[in-house]
């Protein structure tokens, strides 16, 4: 926290959800070639099944629209690149 209050965050907790093997970074990088996405960030979420899974908070570029299902579509092709 600087000294006006605002805070920074600089590094990961986790650089890997085990229970599915991606990288959050990696993940990110892939959401940010979409022409629409301006900012991402994902974090781990608990989940009963898998212990923890990767949640995705993305940010559209100013004068766009964009459906969930279209970065779903999107994200759905790129799978290897995770």
């Amino acid at each position: 926290m600087d000294e006006e209050g605002y805070i920074s965050i600089v590094d990961r907790e986790k650089y890997m959800y085990i229970s599915e093997n991606v990288y959050p970074a990696g993940v990110e990088k892939v959401f940010f070639t979409h022409s629409k996405v301006l900012d991402v960030a994902i974090i781990g979420v608990p989940d009963q099944k898998r212990g923890e899974v990767g949640k995705a908070y993305a940010v559209r570029k100013p004068g766009t629209t964009m459906e969930a299902g279209e970065i779903l579509n999107f994200l759905g092709g790129k799978s290897g690149q995770l």
